[in-house]
């Protein structure tokens, strides 16, 4: 994109220098007073025609006529804008900017492609321009390339009505932007009159393109002077008749045929030209089915996003027992016990031990061929269940106090900008979590990182596994045992917002603290 809106704008500048035309206005000068509305958000969401996104200002531009053709145009804009959050900004950002612009103007009613004196003339621009913000903390100066499309509407004889659109593409900030302007021009300096201009024709020039029919080698089709007079119409140095793919700009290692993704083969011999690929697979690229960065021909868990520790494959309930070695990939369990719990470590497993929370023997079941007078015996209509007769807490269930503290971790855990690093006012919030799982023995915790939408897919998943992980890290150092927590990141994949408003991406970045009884 980048290349293509800076070659726009050197051709059009390079040309209206260079073109001489057989007709000259004498009124060379215009200044134009205009509403302005700019939009930050449509170009990263996709929502063009939202109006919750615009902001405003006004425009005085200053045009000079060049030729028949061209002008050359200098706006200068005040106004307010809104950057939209993300990853680089943590909130909305609206402050006051000031932007000028140089422009090379094409006009379409040359006489050429419209009438000049058509009342309605559109016209097309390129350029180059500055836009600087004086409220934001950094990066205040940003430089851009504007390119779009307006008309000039004829009301009085030296008044126009003037509607324009375009699009800015940013330099030096992640930030593209539309903005739309409309207002009344004013011309001056010299009235309408037009100037004649004499031209001495050298020779036939049949194709018209300056080059006389005894030297041109393609005398029925305008073409170019380094190529004899013949054409070259996709404009990518390789004259048509060398050139496999005419229509479509291309490179010469492959005959003027392109290579869209640039993985070395050819788009006509490409079957995912859009892609790179490989030419084991015509040009496509390997495939990953889960999305978890790792692909299907080294995925042992090709359709269960997973760990690469794990070769693709997950760890559901965290405790380091990839799921297809797990016997109890629900619930925090340990390696030596097959990834299920043995709370009493007498090498018996929760599920088959009569007595989980004492160290028995196998001939008891995993109850002490003894009973201690520590342990009171609670019989239930299933299995006999020994408990510690002083357990750290009492508590069965989940209380509402312990939800909320939970739901407020989930709104209140900060990051620094595009980083798993904590801010300082997390501390105190996740210091109350572990209070939580200190005073109460029977909760295990769960921590799931999310992103919004914006950015790329596979570093929102890294970014969100990475918060996630400095919770964890952050409670392992407050004293809460590794086996009792797990974390995760899901990326972008479980919003709970509308990723195309601001306040919905504000929401989908969190961190959830999912509490459970063990």
């Amino acid at each position: 994109m980048r290349k293509t809106v800076i070659a726009l704008g050197v051709f059009c500048f390079l040309v209206a220098l260079n073109n001489t035309f057989a007709q000259i206005s004498e009124n060379r000068n215009a200044l134009t007073y205009k509403f302005l509305i700019s939009d930050y958000n449509g170009p990263l969401t996709d929502s063009y025609f939202d109006t919750d996104n615009f902001t405003y200002g006004g425009e005085m531009k200053y045009t000079r006529f060049l030729n028949r053709s061209f002008n050359l145009g200098i706006p200068l804009r005040l106004g307010r804008v809104e950057y939209p959050s993300s990853d680089s900004l943590s909130s909305p950002t609206e402050s006051l900017f000031a932007s000028g612009d140089l422009t090379i103007i094409y006009k379409l009613n040359n006489g050429y492609l419209f009438k000049e004196t058509s009342i309605i003339a559109p016209y097309l621009f390129a350029g180059i321009g500055g836009n600087y913000v004086f409220d934001l903390d950094d990066s205040n100066f940003d430089a851009q390339v504007p390119a779009g499309l307006g008309f000039d509407i004829k009301l009085a004889k030296n008044v126009r009505l003037q509607l324009q659109s375009e699009y800015r593409y940013s330099l030096v900030n992640e930030f593209n932007n539309l903005r739309h302007t409309a207002g009344l021009k004013f011309m001056f300096g010299g009235g309408n009159k037009i100037k004649k201009e004499e031209e001495e024709e050298v020779s036939a020039d049949t194709d018209g393109d300056g080059i006389d029919d005894v030297t041109d080698k393609c005398p029925d089709k305008a073409g170019l002077a380094k190529f004899s007079g013949c054409p070259d119409t996709d404009s990518d140095g390789i004259q048509d008749s060398n050139d496999e793919c005419p229509d479509v700009a291309g490179v010469a290692r492959f005959k003027g045929c392109p290579d869209s993704d640039g993985d070395g083969i050819a788009d006509k011999d490409d079957k995912c030209p859009d892609k790179a690929g490989t030419r084991a697979l015509n040009g496509c690229p390997a495939v990953d089915t889960d999305r978890d960065g790792i692909n299907d021909d080294k995925d042992k868990c090709p359709e269960k996003r997973g760990l690469t520790r794990f070769d693709g494959c997950p760890d559901s309930d965290g405790d380091g027992t990839p799921d297809p070695d797990d016997k109890c990939p629900a619930t925090i369990g340990s390696k030596d016990a097959g990834g299920c719990p043995d709370t009493d470590k007498d090498g018996i497993t929760d599920k088959e031990d009569k007595c989980p929370t004492t160290p028995g023997i196998a001939e008891k079941d995993g109850c002490p061929e003894e009973p201690v007078n520590n342990t009171v015996i609670i019989t239930n209509p299933g299995p006999t269940v020994t408990l510690p007769a002083n357990p750290i807490s009492t508590t069965t269930t989940i209380t509402t106090e312990v939800q909320e503290v939970m739901d407020y971790a989930m709104r209140s855990v900060r990051f620094e900008t595009g980083s798993s690093t904590l801010k300082t006012s997390s501390y105190t919030v996740l210091d109350q979590v572990a209070d939580v799982l200190l005073t109460n023995g029977i909760y295990s915790l769960s921590i799931e990182g999310h992103t919004d939408a914006l950015g790329d897919d596979k570093r929102n998943m890294k970014l969100s596994e990475s918060r996630a992980k400095a919770c964890f890290d952050y409670l392992v150092k407050k004293g809460i045992d590794e086996s009792r927590m797990s974390y995760i990141g899901y990326g972008e994949e479980r919003p709970i917002g509308d990723n195309n408003r601001t306040k919905g991406r504000e929401k989908n970045r969190r961190v959830e603290f999912n509490i459970f009884l063990r």
